[in-house]
């Protein structure tokens, strides 16, 4: 993501020449006085067939922009950003989620929620729901640990999965929303919400398509609601310093 960009000049100082160039900076830190908000998971998080790999932070995706749209429409300014890694499983996750946070403090001033859905590539890595669970746990525990700054941490469970059946989403999402209940977590349960239109709301069995993906960012934005206030009633100055601390 382009920000902004330095020019240097150069010129000729006792027979050495020098010119003038341009200096793009990726990123620089802001303050920014709006919700931050992280999308953290897998491919589904990332956008998949619509974006896919690595989203490293960007303000981009699929239900990430929808979810920003709707925040915006309500009266509530807002950045989302997409820290979805395609095939990731919840080890893979759990490795680099305090760095990710951390870039994203260091971009923006803060962050206010990381929406944690990610588990469904688990059954293919050898995972059992337990260990699903477990490492869900730390994450959530990292998230909580992270010095100088009140992370809500949110826990999506997992959409449903008819390209495998034998994958058995119902008994990881038992161990979701179990979790969610012992760590007094937030859950927004996206498998109830989706699964009896799950036909018409997905791309190829496990990935939500252009309407799934809405319905993602639907279900966020309800769980989200009771936390960022009502709508027309904008998080600023005394609300925001409550939230985040």
């Amino acid at each position: 993501m382009f920000i902004g960009k330095y020019e240097v000049r150069f010129f000729c100082v006792h027979g050495i020449l020098f010119g003038t160039f341009w200096i793009f900076l990726s990123t620089v830190a802001l303050a920014y006085d709006g919700l931050v908000i992280l999308g953290f998971g897998d491919s589904i998080t990332v956008g998949y067939p619509y974006l896919d790999g690595y989203a490293a932070g960007c303000n981009c995706g699929m239900y990430e922009k929808n979810l920003e749209q709707m925040l915006n429409d309500c009266g509530h300014p807002n950045l989302v950003f997409n820290w979805g890694y395609s095939g990731e499983s919840t080890a893979g996750g759990m490795n680099r989620i305090e760095s990710n946070i951390q870039t994203a403090i260091n971009q923006w001033g803060h962050v206010d929620f990381i929406l944690l859905m990610e588990g469904t590539n688990d059954y293919d890595y050898g995972f059992s729901p337990g260990t699903t669970r477990f490492n869900l746990d730390v994450m959530i525990e990292k998230v909580r640990g992270i010095p100088d700054f009140h992370i809500t941490p949110i826990l999506g469970t997992l959409t449903p999965d008819t390209a495998n059946p034998a994958k058995s989403i119902p008994s990881y999402n038992a161990q979701i929303r179990d979790l969610a209940l012992q760590k007094n977590v937030l859950l927004v349960d996206h498998y109830s919400a989706m699964v009896d239109n799950w036909g018409v709301l997905n791309y190829d069995g496990l990935h939500p398509n252009e309407h799934g993906y809405y319905q993602l960012a639907s279900q966020w934005f309800k769980g989200l609601q009771p936390l960022v206030g009502p709508c027309g009633i904008v998080p600023t100055g005394a609300y925001l310093l409550l939230l985040r601390h």
